[in-house]
This record gives C-alpha cells, sequence and structure tokens, in this order.
C-alpha cells in the first residue's frame, strides 16, 4: 500500500502541496485512496492507510511553501463591482448583435469585454442591465446572463507565461483563502479572474499578499 500511495502523489503533485499545507482532509483522502485502490485487502483499513499518508508527507524534503514563490516582481492589480455577464449562444445572427452591443457599450464609455469561445460570446460589462433593454431587444438574443460578479485583473509582465505554474501560483491562492472562481481569462499578459461580488475584497487581500504589497 506504501508504493500506492507514493505513485499517488506522484500523479497528484498539486494535492501533495496541499497536503503539506494542511489543506487535505488525510481520513476522507485515505478513504478515497482505499476505495480506488487495487492493492487494498480486508486488512487495510482507513485509518491505517491514513498513517501511512502523515507518514508520507512527513517524510517529504521542507521546500518553501509559499504560494508566492512563482511570482517575483510586481504585479498591479485593479479591481471592479457589479459585473454582469450576458452569454450568447454562437450562432452568425448572435455573433453579429453581441458586436453591436458591445460597440454601444464602448462609445458608451463603460467597461466591457467581448469573449468568444467554440460554443458561447460573452460580453462583460458593469453597464447597468435593467438599462441593456434599451439596447435593442438585448433579452430576445441572450441565452442568460450572470449578475452580482466582481473583477480583478492582474497585469503579469509577459515574461511570465514562461514560468512553469504561474497560473497555478494564482489558483492556489483562491483555493487557500476559498474562493470560487466564477471564470479565469488570459489577454496577453493580464490575467481577468471573475469571483462573485461578496468575495471581491477579500480576493484583493489575498492577491496582494502575493504581489508583497
Amino acid at each position: 500500500m506504501s508504493k500506492t500511495i507514493t505513485l499517488f502523489f506522484a500523479q497528484n503533485p498539486l494535492l501533495e502541496k496541499y497536503a503539506q499545507m494542511e489543506l487535505v482532509n488525510i481520513m476522507s483522502l485515505a478513504s478515497y485512496i482505499e476505495n480506488s485502490s487495487l492493492e487494498a485487502d480486508r486488512k487495510t483499513t482507513t485509518s491505517s492507510i491514513a498513517m501511512q499518508i502523515r507518514r508520507y508527507i512527513k517524510s517529504l524534503p521542507s521546500k518553501n511553501l509559499s504560494l508566492n514563490s512563482s511570482i517575483n516582481t510586481s504585479c498591479k492589480l485593479i479591481s471592479r463591482s457589479g459585473i454582469s455577464e450576458l452569454i450568447y449562444n454562437k450562432t452568425e445572427k448572435n455573433r453579429a448583435y453581441s458586436q453591436h452591443i458591445f460597440q454601444k457599450l464602448i462609445k458608451r464609455n463603460q467597461f466591457v469585454s467581448l469573449v468568444e469561445g467554440e460554443k458561447e460570446i460573452v460580453i462583460i460589462t458593469d453597464f447597468p442591465y435593467d438599462k441593456l433593454t434599451g439596447l435593442a431587444e438585448t433579452r430576445k438574443y441572450m441565452c442568460k446572463r450572470t449578475q452580482d460578479l466582481g473583477y480583478i485583473s492582474i497585469d503579469l509582465p509577459m515574461k511570465l507565461r514562461e514560468v512553469v505554474g504561474v497560473y497555478n501560483t494564482i489558483t492556489s491562492i483562491f483555493t487557500t483563502h476559498q474562493i470560487p472562481i466564477h471564470s479565469f481569462h488570459t489577454i496577453g499578459g493580464e490575467v481577468v479572474i471573475l469571483v462573485k461580488n461578496r468575495d471581491l475584497i477579500k480576493t484583493q487581500k489575498a492577491l496582494n499578499e502575493m504581489v508583497g504589497r
């Protein structure tokens, strides 16, 4: 079973890191390994597996577990509250209409971003939704919307895009502080993350710690 645990953590290095940081429920992890391992037998108990996991974690060489180890340069943070997502199924008609809305919001000097995927087109904006209805039948084309989001932008130097694990460094911050990520986008060297508006201040504080403010 000890070989199974070693192999498990070799295949799940991020989980190993979190276990070292004491962010993992060891008994739950032991139960998962017990149920998924082919080597488990009647003599193996969840408690014995948990003990082996603890021994494994304790045997690991001590290392810097700081979440900002990959980011050793200053980063500019910008945040906004009251963000909405307007989501359209990707069709030619909806594509033209979403671009029409996008251009109207730019002319109003609103914060707006348009993200186009394979299946959906998303407009991210702080323009009040109730006023969007005056922009030519918004609801008719939109398939869904998300309100009460907060937006935070991390302006990373482009050179950091080549640093292995730099995005993991950022998302680990959210895991540590128990902040759900609504959506995550990269635009050049800029990382744009949307969270629930209620989590925005907590997100700002956590990311400020990451960049050493």
